[in-house]
């Protein structure tokens, strides 16, 4: 496949895509721009449960039901989206790594930063928390949102 490169995206990021928040329209068209690029765009497979558990919680709250939760899902599984598998315990011991570098409060944020990594590309976030805590030292790490945005990808 002839592609303009790869970009990581950690769920905050790719909620953003299906759900109506600050930087949704950003990160619009950020996806729009890597489909029409070719780029192939990654998550690991905990983005799926990571995204559930963010629908569930705000269904809890009474923000969305649990319906419109799993149509969201399901969108959200029906873009243009690889999640990559079958190497989680690679991964897994990376993000431990990578969560004690970055002291990190937990290993979930680090598991995205370890696939980006792991392909030698940007991972793209909407977790001001994260990117707080990583920029400037990982520059690799991009926050939708930010002024001066520069190449999405690889």
């Amino acid at each position: 496949m002839d592609n303009g490169g790869r970009v990581v995206v950690d769920a905050s990021l790719a909620l953003k895509w299906v759900l109506d928040e600050p930087h949704s329209g950003e990160a619009q068209q950020l996806l729009d721009l890597w489909v029409r690029r070719r780029v192939i765009v990654m998550a690991p497979t905990l983005l799926a449960f990571e995204a559930a558990n963010i629908l569930y919680q705000r269904a809890r709250r009474g923000q969305l039901t649990v319906e419109a939760a799993g149509e969201a899902l399901a969108a959200l599984m029906g873009t243009h989206l690889t999640l990559m598998g079958g190497d989680e315990p690679d991964l897994a011991d990376q993000a431990l790594k990578l969560a004690e570098a970055y002291r990190l409060p937990a290993t979930y944020d680090a598991a995205y930063m370890g696939l980006a990594l792991r392909w030698d590309c940007p991972l793209w976030t909407a977790d001001e928390r994260l990117w707080n805590q990583v920029h400037p030292r990982a520059p690799w790490v991009r926050r939708v949102g930010e002024v001066e945005q520069g190449p999405p990808t690889c």
